[in-house]
């Protein structure tokens, strides 16, 4: 089973930062969504580990969005 992870971002203003995909996405075109993505298994000189929720969270948000939040 992969894990997954959801970033829910608000302002000040209690204002929501949602992505819309691409009308030319194979799923779920033109929907709304929050930044997400799957956490990364990692290789290291003792074998592999996942990366922690919230790097893979903070990860995925700046892929989408190049916010450094």
């Amino acid at each position: 089973m992969k894990r997954a992870v959801v970033m829910i971002i608000t302002n000040r203003m209690g204002e929501v930062l949602l992505l819309q995909r691409s009308p030319d996405s194979k799923k779920f075109a033109n929907e709304w969504f929050f930044p997400e993505g799957k956490v990364d298994q990692l290789t290291t000189a003792h074998g592999g580990t996942l990366e922690t929720d919230e790097a893979a969270a903070w990860r995925e948000t700046f892929e989408e969005t190049g916010l450094d939040v």
